[in-house]
């Protein structure tokens, strides 16, 4: 039944499922796999089952209507005429799995990203379960999640719990591998990443805990790996473990040999296939992401000590007492905390200006004339002033506790507090006065000027003057008792001088603490040393302290109307100069006086939600802060592009790959990719408003603000080798690197020149700062004409592209998975039969149903076969086990330089593999500048669990192995081979669908179908056998080589085939042969013989279809029979 025979009944229709089935076989030309997928995963079905699509056409038409609505927003839209031409038969432009899943989907509440990464847990039972519960919230919504554990502290180290010390970081990975597996399941997507960084002492036990076939089973586990340690391997040296791991003062610390912990890593990826590798330093510094402090990885992360002070609608705070939810101010309003997490041990700084004082790490990013630059590379930093909250009545008692502050002491024989009163505070004791009446009388020490006061101030808060300070209690308070304390201090302290009010005092933190509180009211002021001087008297001389001023210029007007003197002549002589204009002229940024290193403790970073993103500091403007390559609380939505598409005259000598045409569709792709980004913040903030759950309200708000400040999008291709195979090229030899760099750089310059334009049109990402990113080495790459045009416009995203696990998509575009090479070109199929079916089984299964077996070829096997009939294929048809380890690496890291974020591949080994093969795939990778790297060994974790007792036995004895009777006939597979001129035909003949003998001939022989045999046809002598084509006679005597060498080489092989030698050992010995005369045939012989090593497949069966027919491919599980895929 042809598809033009189900027509589209539009929107709003109900479709009964064999409508669906049928329809959708015919869209997919009757191959079952992609028709299957789509009906499982995407078509859209209400919560009870309903269908509400017939074919993937309708999908299309739901995206582009979805996709063409947010176009409809922005100036030069596109139609969604237009996007449904690049999306439908999944051939230009094709979304991942959450956006066709979710996208105009009224049945669900999902989110659109494939994967999201969470803030690290803090070092507390509490902080841990925090992240726990962040992460089930998460994979409700479809989200994948990624955390880091490197942290928490390491086993061992001391904790104040009842037990005393700690279980380790490694041992909350099945912490949150539980939770994924119990909330990640059915049709949720629940996929964890668990890294951990080299330098953690915990480590080892992290690499090795899958060996544990109970532990850690929902998740996958990666280590951080930095250039240190990579060099450290290069030289054989020592290597230094500590916790924290980015301290200049750890609390724990040991070393190890670099060599012996790398070698663990290779060895325990040869038996679980994990950990795999990131490779931290090549992130960070090829990723434009890293400079913002918001989007920065886990690494060198900025922040701020829990004390530092922060200002809130009720007066000054600690950050530590600050938490998400509360607001703070940003120097113009009042702002949402939306995020807050500590970020461990870190050396804290002091930077001192003339209007306020910053303390943090050296490269938290402050504000400095109106850019934001990391603090350590600043020489001023701008002014934040606070907010004047209104005149309200003052308490008399704080009052009068500033004045003893300023003026007071404590009778040290009786313990009195005593107020000094001098002649000119005579206001004091007035009647009118609001201190009167705290005032009981003289001390009898000096009873005309010294009085016995009421007071709260204790006499450990007085010390001599030069040492005293705010007590927290008044620091921390109401705005009124504030003020009250200031008007105290400053009757004491203060004066007025020309045209500003000045606050002297010989404590450097005294003097700090009140330019801040005064800073919280709205009174900006700055601040003047006076150096050590001597003076000289009669009798001798005397040393004056350093001292301190903090003046008051233009905002004199607010300090009179808000806090004043006791003394009614201060309160004239300021009042008289209001009416003069303030001839003060100072900066709203001030320069750096000094830095001074302050302690070494745990900091802490907090995001803010403001169109500046930035906040008030101890008087000073101050940037936000945040985390890793998918920074914290940020996700990543992904569209990929089928390379496929513009393969011209394919499998032509003059096929070639149309560079205009994929450049138009990069550009479509990024307009899709920023919609997609609309689409989700609509998505976010519909889970936010359905959720009458806090917990997730807050993780959505955190998430919103993310996309929202980076706008990140997931741009990436698929179908890579198939390109290659269309084109006539090998994967993984020199023609296919040099495509690589031309398809790969052109998919960078079209997304960037279509990000920069997009910004003309619609803004910049709100983070976006061309001083902070203009020197990364990845920016620095792009040509000079976008480095222009974005140091103008900005661009609408802060990263475009990467190219993430492709396993369904790959599917319904019927093409190779992402840059992976081709897994296998042939493999079976089964499918049930129906009762009334009259297809006779190829078996019945033990619970009676009928299945029928049947082969699936890939397409460009498919459409080479169709282009030449009965041709064996060429030599550049290669899978994976094909593939050298240097040549994909080498091809990897060709695209690697173009993605600013990160390539997801895996290098499937054959079962042999041994750990020094991976240890140097590892350092290839490295120093290509891969930014990850995994492995999968054929039959990874298989026999784990094997006991000592069998494997002893096993070891006893050398199994003897008979080779079966040969039957008269075998099929047969021929290959047409050629080595610097020479020109064989290799003929493999199958036993069983396995290799059982081979035939070398000279020359290459034309076959006129792949209906071939061989036939023994002498029985009496010698066995002689001939080559059939369909039962037609092509040459006899095949074996009666008349060359030795190519006898012998045939012999050996077959020998080896019959008696049982695992094809992976064939292989092996075959590629370690000698070169001869004949070049490289038996490497020849060894890549054909390769294609026949077993499938790769899991030690489990699909959970799906319960056949064992799932391969490991591109970091994803794949079921070759009903398309299962989970991934991550």
């Amino acid at each position: 039944m042809m598809l033009s025979d189900y027509v589209s009944k539009g929107n709003g229709n109900e479709y009964n499922i064999s409508d669906v089935k049928a329809a959708t076989l015919a869209y997919f030309h009757g191959n079952e796999l992609p028709s299957d997928v789509w009906i499982k995963k995407y078509a859209l079905k209400d919560k009870v089952g309903r269908y509400w699509e017939l074919t993937p056409d309708d999908m299309h038409w739901r995206l582009a209507d979805e996709f063409a609505r947010i176009e409809s927003k922005y100036p030069n839209p596109l139609s969604a005429t237009k996007i449904y031409d690049y999306l439908q038969h999944f051939s230009r432009i094709v979304p991942q799995g959450s956006p066709m899943f979710g996208i105009g989907n009224p049945y669900v509440s999902t989110s659109f990203s494939n994967c999201a990464v969470i803030e690290s847990p803090t070092d507390s039972i509490s902080g841990i379960f925090e992240a726990a519960k962040n992460s089930a919230n998460l994979y409700k919504f479809r989200f994948g999640v990624g955390l880091d554990l490197s942290i928490l502290r390491p086993e061992d180290a001391l904790v104040a719990n009842s037990a005393g010390t700690s279980t380790g970081a490694w041992s909350f990975a099945d912490l949150f591998s539980y939770v994924c597996r119990k909330i990640g399941q059915n049709n949720r997507r629940g996929a964890t990443m668990i890294s951990m960084d080299i330098r953690h002492p915990d480590i080892e036990k992290f690499i090795v805990m899958k060996k544990d076939l109970k532990l850690v089973t929902g998740a996958n586990i990666s280590v951080r790996v930095t250039d240190d340690f990579m060099r450290a391997v290069e030289a054989g040296t020592g290597f230094k473990l500590q916790w924290p791991c980015e301290s200049n003062n750890p609390q724990v610390v040991r070393y190890v040999d670099a060599r012996t912990l790398f070698r663990l890593i290779a060895t325990t990826a040869t038996t679980t296939a994990e950990p795999g590798l990131l490779f931290w330093d090549t992130i960070c510094n090829r990723l434009p992401a890293h400079e913002y402090a918001a989007f920065k990885a886990i690494s060198t992360n900025p922040c701020l000590p829990a004390w530092t002070s922060i200002l809130t609608p009720n007066g000054l705070r600690q950050l530590k007492d600050i938490h998400v939810g509360d607001f703070i101010w940003d120097g113009e309003t009042f702002v949402k905390v939306i995020n807050k997490w500590s970020t461990g041990v870190k050396k804290v700084y002091r930077y001192r200006t003339t209007q306020g004082v910053f303390y943090g790490t050296t490269n938290h990013r402050i504000v400095s004339e109106g850019k934001k630059i990391e603090v350590g590379s600043a020489d001023t930093i701008d002014r934040a002033t606070g907010l004047f909250q209104g005149i309200s009545e003052l308490d008399a008692q704080v009052v009068m506790d500033g004045l003893v502050l300023g003026d007071g002491s404590f009778h040290k024989a009786s313990n009195i507090p005593c107020l000094y009163i001098g002649k000119n505070d005579q206001d004091y004791l007035l009647e009118s006065s609001e201190v009167k009446h705290l005032i009981t009388g003289p001390s009898g020490i000096k009873k005309d000027i010294t009085f016995r006061i009421i007071t709260n101030i204790l006499e450990k808060e007085l010390p001599h003057t030069y040492e005293r300070s705010i007590p927290e209690r008044y620091m921390y308070s109401e705005p009124h008792i504030v003020r009250s304390f200031l008007r105290g201090l400053y009757s004491a302290n203060g004066s007025v001088v020309s045209r500003r009010v000045t606050f002297k005092t010989t404590s450097q933190k005294l003097a700090e603490q009140v330019q801040i509180l005064l800073s919280s009211l709205g009174i900006s002021s700055y601040q003047t040393t006076n150096k050590c001087r001597e003076t000289k008297f009669l009798n001798g001389s005397y040393v004056c302290k350093e001292s301190y001023d903090i003046n008051i210029s233009k905002d004199r007007a607010k300090f009179y109307n808000q806090i004043g003197f006791l003394q009614s002549y201060k309160n004239q002589k300021l009042k008289d100069t209001l009416e003069f204009e303030s001839s003060n002229r100072k900066s709203n940024s001030s320069g750096i006086l000094s830095t001074q290193f302050i302690s070494e403790e745990e900091v802490f970073d907090i995001t803010v939600e403001s169109e500046q993103h930035v906040f008030w500091n101890n008087g000073l403007k101050v940037s936000n802060c945040g985390e890793i390559p998918l920074s914290a609380n940020d996700s990543c939505r992904l569209i990929s592009l089928p390379l496929i598409a513009h393969v011209k005259n394919a499998y032509q000598p003059d096929a070639y790959f149309d560079t205009e045409s994929f450049a138009d569709t990069i550009n479509v792709g990024m307009h899709l990719s920023d919609d997609l980004v609309d689409l989700e913040l609509e998505a976010l903030r519909r889970i936010k408003d359905n959720s009458d759950e806090e917990d997730i309200q807050r993780l959505m708000d955190k998430f919103i603000y993310s996309c929202e400040q980076g706008r990140r999008t997931g741009l990436g291709t698929t179908g890579l080798a198939d390109v290659f195979t269309m084109m006539g090229i090998t994967y993984g030899d020199d023609r296919s690197i040099e495509l690589v760099h031309h398809i790969f750089s052109t998919l960078r310059e079209e997304s960037y020149l279509a990000s920069c334009n997009l910004a003309i049109d619609r803004g910049a990402f709100p983070a976006f700062d061309w001083e902070q990113e203009k020197n990364n080495s990845f920016i620095l790459d792009l040509p000079s004409h976008i480095q222009e045009m974005m140091s103008v416009h900005g661009r609408r995203n802060i990263s475009l592209l990467t190219n993430a696990p492709n396993g369904s998509v790959s599917i319904e575009a019927q093409c190779s998975s992402g840059l992976d090479p081709v897994f296998q070109f042939s493999y079976k199929r089964r499918r049930k039969l129906n009762h009334n079916d009259t297809v006779q089984p190829d078996f019945v299964d033990a619970l009676g149903d009928r299945w029928q077996e049947y082969e699936v070829h890939h397409p460009t096997k498919k459409d080479w076969v169709e282009l030449n009939p009965g041709q064996p294929l060429p030599d550049y048809f290669v899978t994976s086990n094909e593939v050298s380890s240097i040549g994909r690496v080498r091809l990897i890291g060709a695209a690697q330089h173009y993605i600013d974020h990160s390539i997801s591949i895996t290098h499937n080994l054959p079962r042999d593999t041994k750990p020094d093969v991976i240890e140097q795939l590892y350092m290839d990778s490295w120093k290509h500048q891969l930014k990850g790297v995994t492995v999968y060994v054929d039959g990874s974790r298989d026999g784990v669990l094997i006991s000592n007792d069998k494997a002893k036995s096993e070891e006893k004895s050398i199994p003897e192995h008979h080779a079966p009777k040969r039957p008269e006939k075998l099929s047969v597979q021929a290959f047409k081979l050629e080595s610097k001129g020479n020109k064989w035909t290799l003929l493999i003949g199958l036993y069983q669908e396995k290799p059982f003998e081979i035939f070398l001939l000279d020359g290459h022989m034309e076959m006129k179908s792949d209906k071939l045999s061989v036939q023994k046809h002498d029985k009496q002598k010698r066995a002689r056998y001939s080559l059939l084509d369909e039962d037609n006679l092509i040459a006899r005597d095949i074996n009666a080589s008349s060359d030795p060498t190519l006898a012998t080489l045939s012999r050996m092989t077959s020998l080896s085939l019959r008696h049982g030698v695992p094809i992976e050992f064939v292989v092996e010995q075959l590629n370690k042969a000698k070169h001869t005369e004949f070049s490289s045939l038996p490497a020849l012989v060894a890549r054909h013989l390769k294609q026949f090593i077993p499938d790769k497949k899991t030690a489990n069966v699909c959970p799906e279809c319960e056949k064992a027919t799932i391969v490991y491919q591109e970091g994803c599980l794949i079921c070759t029979n009903c398309g299962y895929s989970k991934c991550g």
